[in-house]
């Protein structure tokens, strides 16, 4: 009776995620539409698309900011999926995730740092910069776990560990810094809203050939799933396409964050729920990553739009974790971490809480010596 009722359950569990898609696919399209009344009537819905007229202020903020902003966000929550969807894929890793691994505070600081000390380098070669500084962040991460042998648990960590010193950094760099990165604070706030069509022209032609790439590279990335003899096996080198696909997918996070700053939690919701509706499939589960990550973002913004009335303009990089949260409270419950058995776990826990002590002090006594240093350095009543 127990195999009779968990095949009855499937049916009805599957029923009820595709319920709950149309669910959300309609509460998005409302607010969309919510958004299209508060602006103009439906019947001039059509021609403020294809035909603004730039002396009605509805069809200027309709095709110059309301339409942007849609556009952008559906093309930033598509690659962030897509981007998400790779990092788990290539490092076996349900948890593993572009701003989880450092990428993006790795791209925000090393903005941060050029444009206070090199700010003509900044203006020239703002993409660049961003790009490298996720790349330095990535192998910092990834160096970290390959003395863990890239276990879950590791790999995470050491993003983490990367994540929050680049945020340390970038934070002493504002203290310190203020003139120079209020500015930049306040723009790396992830925030979708949009005066124009010139980030969306911007983002393009740049986050397309990545995901076209992506794509191509679909079969090298099935077969590094299954693990590195298989794809040894099928004649596919694991250490270059594991290079490959995760410089295009750190790629992506930092041309976002050169343009729009952090948005984070996107990448690693969107392939999660992903997982069921494309169970085992890599191929697919890209295209469903890229959907929902689009669909996740899109709803999130214009939610934070249709309440900007009443709380004030909120950007939508600061409110993707309280609304993504509870969906990986959920998911993590039955996630099960590729790794250790438990025993081994016990065992390998009693190795790692020695020297980490030590770590724990040196990194107590740099904190203690950051604050005492924000503290007593400061100006003087002369400057």
């Amino acid at each position: 009776m127990s195999g009779l009722e968990t095949t009855c359950a499937r049916p009805r569990q599957s029923s009820l995620r595709w319920i709950m898609l149309a669910f959300s696919v309609a509460c998005v399209a409302l607010l969309i539409v919510q958004g299209f009344l508060s602006i103009a009537k439906p019947a001039e819905w059509l021609h403020i698309i294809t035909a603004p007229n730039p002396d009605d202020p509805r069809h200027v903020i309709g095709y110059y900011s309301f339409l942007p902003r849609l556009a952008v966000g559906l093309l930033v929550g598509g690659a962030l999926g897509l981007g998400g969807a790779v990092f788990q894929t290539v490092l076996r890793n349900p948890l593993a995730e572009p701003g989880l691994l450092g990428v993006a505070s790795g791209a925000q600081i090393a903005l941060a740092f050029t444009l206070v000390f090199a700010p003509g380098l900044w203006i020239a070669r703002n993409e660049a910069i961003a790009i490298i500084g996720a790349g330095m962040a990535l192998s910092l991460s990834l160096f970290i776990a390959s003395r863990g042998q890239f276990s879950s648990t590791t790999v995470v960590l050491a993003g983490l560990m990367v994540g929050l010193y680049c945020n340390a950094i970038f934070g002493l760099l504002v203290l310190f810094n203020h003139d120079y990165l209020i500015n930049l604070l306040t723009w790396q706030a992830g925030s979708l809203e949009q005066g124009g069509w010139e980030v969306c022209l911007y983002l393009l032609p740049r986050l397309l050939p990545l995901a076209v790439l992506i794509f191509i590279l679909q079969r090298p990335l099935n077969l590094l799933s299954l693990g590195d003899n298989q794809a040894k096996g099928l004649g596919i080198s694991p250490a270059m396409m594991r290079l490959v696909l995760l410089a295009a997918a750190a790629a992506t996070a930092a041309v976002i964050t050169s343009s729009l700053g952090l948005i984070g939690m996107i990448g690693l919701a969107a392939p999660n729920l992903a997982r069921a509706f494309a169970p085992g499939q890599d191929g697919r589960r890209l295209v469903w990553s890229a959907l929902l990550g689009a669909l996740l973002l899109v709803g999130i913004d214009q939610l934070l739009r249709a309440i900007a009335p009443f709380v004030g303009n909120i950007p939508a990089g600061a409110a993707t974790g309280l609304f993504t949260g509870p969906i990986l409270v959920i998911l993590a419950s039955r996630v099960r971490l590729p790794g250790v058995s438990s025993a081994q776990e016990g065992t390998s826990t009693g190795k790692r809480l020695q020297k980490p002590l030590r770590l724990l002090f040196a990194l107590s006594c740099a904190l203690a010596f950051c604050m005492i240093l924000s503290v007593l350095v400061s100006n003087t009543p002369d400057g």
